[in-house]
């Protein structure tokens, strides 16, 4: 999935304090359920991430490749070359 263990448990604690989901009691199974509160939010989550999609795509044919091939050779040259760097080498005369 691309998420830390970490992540996930904050989002699920961030989740439960806005009364979105709950979790199970036994401490051996942490799964969580959604609640009724968050089922009725789901048409416009859905709606919202189709909206998403639709402008990524629309993006993505403005541009000379897919935004997502893009922000992966932003990160691997970050990685080279950490912005940090790139900054204090412009500030070099």
């Amino acid at each position: 999935m691309g998420v830390t263990h970490s992540a996930a448990s904050q989002t699920a604690a961030q989740m439960a304090r806005a009364g979105l989901v709950t979790h199970t009691p036994d401490p051996r199974d942490a799964r969580i359920e959604l609640t009724p509160k968050a089922r009725a939010l789901l048409p416009r989550i859905e709606a919202e991430w189709d909206a998403t999609v639709a402008a990524m795509a629309e993006l993505d044919a403005e541009l000379s490749m897919p935004l997502a091939e893009l922000l992966t050779e932003v990160a691997e040259a970050v990685r080279r070359r950490p912005f940090r760097e790139r900054i204090a080498a412009a500030h070099r005369p």
